[in-house]
């Protein structure tokens, strides 16, 4: 499921989504008290997250790694969120589903390797 170590992080799997277009929907989808807790549980633990992720070759991880790199974008991603629109008691603007992005996954990195260009 995830690297030894971050097994607590398995119940937050549901936001380790390969396409950005699927985190967004996640992201405006979620309450803000979703979007907090998943947060919550995320930074203590994102500069070990980091360190571990720092050895790992980001464009081919096994499955583990892959999925803790898509939490750790995911955590990136709902940073503002919290940070920012949690205080107002939204999830951030609606228009965030205009984003088009160039690749079909975070960096490029598609599930089988990396994307073309």
């Amino acid at each position: 499921m995830l690297p030894a170590g971050f097994d607590d992080l398995a119940p937050l799997l549901d936001w380790a989504l390969p396409r950005d277009e699927d985190r967004i929907e996640k992201r405006l989808t979620s309450s803000i008290d979703e979007a907090t807790a998943f947060y919550d549980a995320m930074l203590p633990r994102f500069a070990a997250v980091m360190k571990y992720l720092g050895g790992v070759a980001a464009e081919t991880p096994d499955a583990d790694d892959r999925r803790l790199q898509l939490l750790a974008t995911a955590f990136v991603e709902i940073a503002d969120t919290v940070e920012f629109y949690a205080p107002t008691g939204t999830t951030g603007p609606e228009d965030l589903r205009r984003f088009t992005p160039a690749y079909n996954s975070v960096l490029g990195i598609a599930l089988g390797g990396h994307a073309k260009t």
